[in-house]
């Protein structure tokens, strides 16, 4: 579950076993990875609180890019002046952060989905790309109501066609910086601030991010690189949707 990783505990989840010992002058933290069969272990001091906290899926297996690209399931039609509200689930991982007061580093990262994949979005000349963003590929899911999914955060985006004409929705660009996660303690409940996106022309439109989806989530420390812009909270779709 996420939250509070308390001294003495054991949590088992996706190949995953990770432990809190206590070692007497210090305390061990060890996560066994079973399908890479790989083990990360580090000593703390005992003034260090470990939490265990969704993260956006760009730091495994390393950090390329902060822009996640989602291609929707089914295409999403509008009429013009229209709009539409769905909900959609974003795949995530997770991080271990070790905290002391107010200061705060990323201990370890876990990662939930191992398929990995990267895309360019923009546009090509001849097979050679000429203009665009790396962004980390992945499918969404259209759903009507949604259970506890360990791995996914929930996100409600409302599409607004400002066209005179119908638009097609299949992509939706995120920026991790001003995306933001919210979670439960003591559950694996995930989510998103509520995020608008309007549609402009046939190739360009824009993503809001607004107000948190549920008041009794707990928000991320975001990393230091991924820390939210102070004035733009948008997204800019150049490249089509």
């Amino acid at each position: 579950m996420l939250g509070r990783l308390a001294t003495g505990s054991e949590v088992r989840f996706e190949g995953h076993v990770i432990q809190i010992l206590d070692e007497g002058n210090h305390v061990v933290y060890t996560r066994i990875d079973a399908v890479e069969g790989a083990k990360r272990k580090f000593v703390l001091s005992k003034d260090i609180e470990l939490r265990l906290v969704p993260i956006y899926p760009i730091f495994y297996p390393r950090f390329v890019t902060q822009y996640i690209l989602c291609e929707l399931e089914e295409e999403i039609v509008i009429g013009p002046g229209s709009h539409t509200t769905i909900k959609i689930l974003i795949p995530i991982d997770l991080a271990v952060y070790a905290y002391s007061g107010n200061s705060f580093r990323i201990l370890d990262i876990v990662p939930l989905h191992r398929d990995v994949k990267y895309t360019l979005y923009g546009y090509t000349a001849h097979g050679y790309p000429r203009s665009g963003i790396v962004a980390r590929y992945c499918k969404s899911k259209i759903v009507d109501h949604v259970n506890e999914v360990r791995g996914y955060a929930l996100s409600v985006v409302t599409i607004r066609n400002c066209m005179g004409k119908v638009a097609k929705v299949r992509k939706m660009l995120f920026d991790a910086s001003p995306l933001r996660l919210y979670y439960r303690e003591g559950s694996w409940r995930v989510y998103t601030q509520s995020i608008t996106m309007n549609v402009i022309t046939d190739t360009s439109a824009i993503i809001y991010y607004e107000k948190p989806l549920d008041p009794k989530t707990v928000p991320i420390d975001d990393p230091e690189t991924l820390k939210p812009p102070r004035i733009s909270n948008r997204t800019d779709m150049l490249y089509g949707y």
